[in-house]
């Protein structure tokens, strides 16, 4: 059996990831039948943590796992570290004698619980004295129920997590009515104003990112580039004048390139120009850039194996909306990306488009779509795991986080 794992992740109120939520699916079919559905779901839950590693998908970030309300009362999540584990109790939960009982058990066992779209009702509160977090629905719910919802909970030491946030207008109305996490679409895209340009720094590196990238390397126009801009140009020479088997002193493109190689160098150059384009943003911004692009890479590698670094590039560009703070429209329409790659960007057709589709339906737990995807690109779906897995190692090692 294939288990297949999703994370979203979760900010406090500067940006910095706090942690994330494992969203699990069987395997190729959706659900289990028959009574056995809550036991096998929480076998595949162990199975998929056992093979890709709590910490290779947490980074060392607390884990928020769903539990039903069999897989809660028969403590089948007592495998799990109780130090970088929230135990995320579904809505459906009721708080009965043997659920309130299970709590007892976790909490004695030092697990932290979580209640998912929290909406305040009497079956409910006998959990409250137990949970650390509560997770409201922003777009579920109206500001006057999660001011009475904060004013009634206040006393208790329950941290507030708005969920389901799509806007920096609701983050700061989240942040001002007193939630201290956040997790949501807004992250990832978030909303800005059109009057916002792309500083030169972040325009040149989107430049030498694509022109990295193409299958004809052109080193002439990666020079022109790094010659505009100053600061790239000292980021780049620091960085490889840092690692101790440089052996020289860097200070061109050109002999960066004779040092490393045409490879190694597109690859340290491109994670280099990334770097620069996540510079004012959450570190977890570049990873999940790098989740995609390798995620891209290895499945058009299966597919389309010469189209292997334009498909990289997709998975770079695919969040560079997040990085830099303008719609991805109007980023691709300054950098002159080639058709088809823009095309998989935009509009998402063909292989490339589902590729892209493939990996970011992978990250929100769309298993659905992800079937679809993988059936469309001849993938086989029990091959899927795998390669996200593949992605967020590569990712791990290759992206030095800043501390």
């Amino acid at each position: 059996m294939h288990g297949f794992v999703a994370r979203q992740p979760i900010f406090d109120g500067r940006g910095s990831l706090f942690a994330y939520e494992l969203l699990f699916r069987p395997g190729l079919e959706n659900v289990f039948g028959g009574s056995d559905h809550d036991a096998a779901s929480a076998s595949v839950i162990r199975n998929s943590l056992e093979d890709f590693g709590l910490e290779a998908l947490t980074g060392g970030h607390r884990a928020f796992i769903n539990v039903t309300r069999q897989v809660l009362v028969e403590g089948i999540f007592h495998t799990l570290p109780p130090a970088s584990t929230v135990v995320e109790l579904l809505e459906t939960i009721d708080a009965d004698d043997e659920v309130v009982a299970a709590c007892v058990r976790l909490k004695r066992a030092g697990y932290m619980l979580a209640l998912d779209d929290f909406v305040l009702r009497p079956a409910l509160e006998p959990l409250l004295d137990f949970v650390d977090f509560v997770k409201v629905d922003v777009l579920a719910t109206t500001a006057s129920e999660r001011t009475r919802w904060m004013s009634l909970l206040g006393h208790r030491p329950i941290r507030m997590l708005a969920e389901k946030v799509e806007s920096r207008a609701q983050f700061e109305q989240s942040l001002a009515e007193g939630f201290t996490y956040f997790q949501g679409f807004y992250f990832q895209r978030p909303e800005m104003f059109s009057a916002q340009v792309i500083p030169p720094l972040k325009l040149n590196a989107l430049r030498i990112l694509r022109d990295l990238n193409e299958a004809v390397f052109e080193l002439e126009r990666v020079e022109a580039i790094v010659q505009q801009e100053a600061a790239l140009a000292d980021r780049l020479y620091a960085d490889l004048n840092g690692l101790p088997s440089a052996g020289m002193k860097v200070h061109s493109v050109r002999q960066a390139r004779q040092l490393l190689g045409e490879p190694a160098f597109r690859r340290w150059a491109s994670l280099v120009a990334l770097a620069s384009l996540g510079e004012d943003r959450p570190p977890e911004f570049v990873s999940a850039c790098l989740v995609r692009a390798r995620f891209c890479e290895l499945i058009a590698q299966k597919v389309h194996p010469a189209d292997a670094s334009g498909l990289f590039l997709v998975g770079l560009l695919s969040a560079s909306d997040s990085l830099i703070g303008r719609p991805l429209s109007e980023i691709l329409a300054q950098i002159t990306l080639a058709p088809q790659l823009e095309d998989a960007l935009l509009a998402r057709p063909g292989w490339q488009g589902d590729t892209l589709r493939l990996v970011t339906s992978y990250e929100r737990g769309d298993w659905a779509e992800v079937s679809r995807c993988a059936e469309a690109l001849g993938v086989g779906e029990e091959r899927v795991p795998n390669v996200f897995r593949q992605a967020v190692a590569w990712a791990s090692q290759v992206w030095r986080r800043p501390r």
